[in-house]
């Protein structure tokens, strides 16, 4: 197969779009900027493997996505996470595959429809892992497929899915932390490797909890360049509009001296100032929770790595586990507890040149024996008895000297969590999707007055407690005895508009950049 590269200034640093033509046996791939490419290769990401080798498709671990024309096959690689995804359509001869639903419907001429509503479930989705996520993205014009983890060969004029290499399961605590810690420096060295265009730098965020600071525990030794910690935790129960009160202290400084990286602090409203960047927060998933990672991306000025500590729960016990997924088998399919921790960040990501590694990822699947590690004897020591509580956490930050009493005494999040429907903050952008809403007849000019008393209502009863409000609380519960129906969110129909409408808006743009043209 005949490989064509086209670079495109107008694409964002780290976007890209293959368009194969099956017929002619060739494929041309628009890309931005800051991507790596060579022979039959483009890659924005790292994998756990030689970089000169320009091989991500034999990776176990990669975090970014791909193209590898290798063996007779050309291999469409996507991060071995569940937080970003590759996204393509076949009509007839030609296969698109994008890593932005936003780009590949730019590609196709096509948009999401707000008259849908199911945009939200499909989102959702994710959450149940590889096995069960629902591939497909419905359109105005048909629907395109979402690809999550798996490869994606085409071989022959036929296309299929392929896992990734796996490892084998964890016999012992020993073993699994020296996987971790090989793979970590696998992934850093290929990050930094001499030999790339532009050789990543490495950042990442530092919290009182968990899940950051395992992770931070692994990566240390080999380097973090830049650390972001956020003072305060959000206040509980209330979403972003109203979160100020009840905040804690968050602030992973000390963690970071004990573990020797440098640390800033920013703040965790940053968000609150974004302009017209905010729309692209909303353009990843329904429901993004990931404004909290403004003050951290709008530092980025240069192609960079971002540890996260995603899919943190993987070091819960197994109880937690059955209390989360009653009846389901603790297995290898990477379910999320919630999508509430970096699977929204795709688009703006690609915009600041940024690749989220996630790294509790590696090895994951193997999940079953990771829990019976968790639960074994072995880990006794750095078992607290708590609801929260996370023993391999906790031994890897222990072991690499940070005080019991500095992290993991008390849950706190930092996630921005909107009133639902959800509304932008910025003026400009809220007037924008409002006009959206009326154009879409999704509602009347005058309804639009009614958002903060629909918003109100929504977060009452989403934060439904027996201690903040227990005349509703009781009155649900004598309701569900008597068999009537539980109150319900009020324009839930709304859910994905601003979803729909931050992707067809990034749709116009992505167009416009592939015809060379002004988006206005």
């Amino acid at each position: 197969m005949k490989l064509t590269f086209q670079m495109l200034a107008a694409l964002p640093p780290l976007a890209w779009l293959a368009e194969v033509d099956l017929a002619a046996d060739s494929a041309v791939l628009r890309h931005g900027s800051w991507l790596e490419c060579g022979p039959g290769f483009l890659m924005e990401g790292v994998w756990n493997g030689d970089f000169g080798s320009a091989r991500p498709d034999q990776a176990s671990c990669v975090f970014g996505s791909g193209v590898v024309l290798a063996d007779g096959a050309l291999v469409f690689v996507p991060s071995s996470n569940t937080t970003d995804y590759l996204y393509y359509q076949q009509r007839g001869q030609i296969l698109h595959v994008a890593n932005s639903l936003a780009l590949l419907l730019a590609a196709l001429d096509d948009e999401l429809d707000p008259a849908r509503d199911d945009y939200e479930a499909i989102s959702d989705s994710i959450r149940h892992g590889i096995d069960l996520y629902q591939p497909a993205v419905p359109t105005r014009h048909g629907a395109v497929q979402r690809l999550i983890h798996r490869n994606l060969v085409l071989r022959a004029g036929a296309l299929q899915l392929v896992d990734k290499p796996d490892c084998a399961p964890f016999a012992s605590l020993e073993q699994y932390i020296a996987f971790m810690r090989a793979r970590c420096g696998e992934l850093l060295l290929n990050a930094r490797d001499a030999r790339r265009a532009r050789p990543l730098r490495v950042l990442s965020t530092q919290s009182r909890g968990y899940d950051s600071t395992a992770v931070n525990s692994l990566a240390a030794p080999f380097g973090i360049d830049q650390a972001y910690t956020i003072s305060d935790s959000k206040g509980h129960n209330a979403f972003a509009d109203d979160d100020v009160d009840g905040s804690q202290n968050d602030d992973g400084s000390e963690i970071a001296a004990k573990l020797g990286f440098p640390c800033q602090a920013i703040s965790r409203r940053e968000f609150d100032s974004l302009g017209d960047e905010e729309y692209l927060y909303f353009a990843g998933i329904c429901n993004s929770e990931d404004l909290s990672f403004a003050g951290v991306l709008r530092h980025v000025s240069q192609p960079s790595l971002l540890l996260t500590g995603t899919l943190g729960e993987l070091y819960y016990p197994s109880t937690d586990h059955a209390q989360r997924y009653p009846g389901v088998p603790i297995g290898g399919e990477l379910r999320r507890g919630d999508l509430g921790g970096g699977h929204g960040l795709t688009e703006v990501r690609l915009q600041r040149g940024v690749v989220q590694l996630p790294l509790i990822y590696c090895g994951a699947r193997q999940r079953a024996s990771i829990a019976a590690l968790t639960d074994s004897p072995a880990l006794d020591p750095w078992r607290l008895g708590t609801s929260y509580d996370r023993p391999i956490a906790r031994f890897l930050a222990e072991s690499a000297g940070v005080p019991r009493l500095y992290f993991g005494q008390k849950k706190m999040a930092t996630a921005a969590a909107l009133a639902r429907p959800a509304l932008p903050r910025g003026a400009a952008l809220r007037s924008e999707f409002f006009d959206f809403l009326v154009a879409n007849r999704l509602l009347q000019r005058w309804q639009l007055r009614c958002f903060p008393w629909v918003h109100r209502y929504n977060a009452l009863l989403w934060f439904v407690s027996p201690k903040r409000h227990r005349w509703l609380y009781y009155l649900q519960r004598v309701g569900a005895r008597l068999g009537l129906q539980p109150q319900r969110a009020v324009w839930r129909h709304l859910n994905a508009a601003l979803h729909c409408f931050a992707v067809n808006r990034r749709a116009r743009e992505y167009r416009a950049a592939l015809a060379g043209t002004s988006s206005s």
